[in-house]
């Protein structure tokens, strides 16, 4: 009985580059996020939050500007822990979000909105605080 490998053979090649390319893409990940702590220091110190560029490689329009920026989200974080948190969102008025916990995404959008409205109410003090995550980002110019 005869059994074509090619097949075989290609599966064990597609796997071994899928591997070689994970490796290679944690190794690109590791090295943007030491470029993006001198990123986010450069634009805190100058004072800027965007900037366009070139890049070096070929991307899928070779020669087109990108824009390196920064992106803002402000999300809560739970000083005393789930429980907690659910308990204040409750006193706050706001227990429409609550199941038996909070959901992240709930919180977030939550205090987002809070925020946004002038600041958290006072059963938020010391069980949740705002805080803001700064990242790098980019996209085409």
């Amino acid at each position: 009985m005869n059994v074509n490998l090619d097949p075989a053979k290609r599966i064990a090649e597609i796997d071994n580059q899928t591997k070689a390319l994970k490796r290679d893409l944690e190794k690109l990940a590791e090295e943007r996020a030491e470029l993006e702590q001198e990123v986010l220091t450069a634009f805190v110190d100058t004072g800027i939050d965007s900037i366009r560029v070139t890049p070096q490689t070929d991307g899928d329009v070779p020669g087109r500007k990108v824009l390196v920026h920064l992106t803002r989200k402000v999300v809560g974080r739970h000083l005393q822990g789930p429980e907690a948190t659910a308990q204040a969102v409750i006193a706050a008025g706001h227990g429409d979000i609550v199941k038996h916990q909070v959901h992240p995404q709930s919180l977030n959008s939550l205090i987002k909105e809070l925020m946004s409205l002038g600041g958290l109410p006072e059963e938020f003090d010391g069980v949740v605080e705002p805080f803001e995550v700064v990242r790098v980002a980019t996209r085409l110019a």
